[in-house]
C-alpha cells in the first residue's frame, strides 16, 4: 500500500513539473509583452511628459530647445508656467500630433502664432532674446565725502 502511494505521489510530482514547464513559455511571453509595454510607455509618454512638464518649471517656461533659441512659454495673462499648464500643453501636443501634425503647423497661419498645444493651455511662446533681465533695485549706500576731511 505504501509502495502504491509513493508511486502515485511520484507520478503526481512528475505531472506538476510538466505543468510548470508547459506554462513557462506562455508566462515568458506575458513577461516580454509587459516589458515591451512598459518600455513603450516610458519612451512615448513618461519621458516626454517629464521633458515638457517639469523642465519648464526648472527653467521658467523653457525646455532645452526653447532655452537654446531664446524662447519662453508663459500663460496669456503673463503668469509663469505651472505644472498644470505643462500637463495641459503636453495634452495639446498629443492632440496636435493626432491631427496629423496640423495642430503643430497651425502656428504658420494663426495670427497669434499659437499651436493647438498653446490654445489648449492658454499659453503663448515669446521671444526673450532681446529682453534684459530686470535690474536689481538700487540700494541707498552711505557715501564717504572725502572733501570734508
Amino acid at each position: 500500500m505504501h509502495r502504491l502511494l509513493r508511486e502515485q505521489e511520484s507520478q503526481l510530482e512528475h505531472l506538476r513539473e510538466e505543468v510548470v514547464l508547459a506554462g513557462q513559455p506562455q508566462a515568458m511571453r506575458w513577461l516580454k509583452a509587459g516589458k515591451r509595454w512598459l518600455d513603450e510607455l516610458l519612451r512615448h509618454y513618461v519621458t516626454p511628459a517629464l521633458y515638457f512638464c517639469l523642465l519648464p518649471l526648472l527653467w521658467p517656461g523653457q525646455t532645452l530647445g526653447k532655452r537654446l533659441l531664446g524662447l519662453r512659454v508663459q500663460e496669456l495673462s503673463g503668469k509663469p508656467m505651472t505644472l498644470m499648464l505643462g500637463f495641459r500643453r503636453f495634452g495639446g501636443y498629443a492632440a496636435a500630433t493626432v491631427t496629423g501634425g496640423i495642430g503643430l503647423l497651425q502656428i504658420l497661419w494663426d495670427p497669434n502664432r499659437q499651436g493647438l498645444q498653446d490654445k489648449t493651455a492658454h499659453t503663448v511662446v515669446i521671444d526673450v532674446r532681446g529682453q534684459q533681465p530686470p535690474a536689481p533695485a538700487l540700494q541707498a549706500t552711505p557715501q564717504e565725502n572725502s572733501s570734508l576731511d
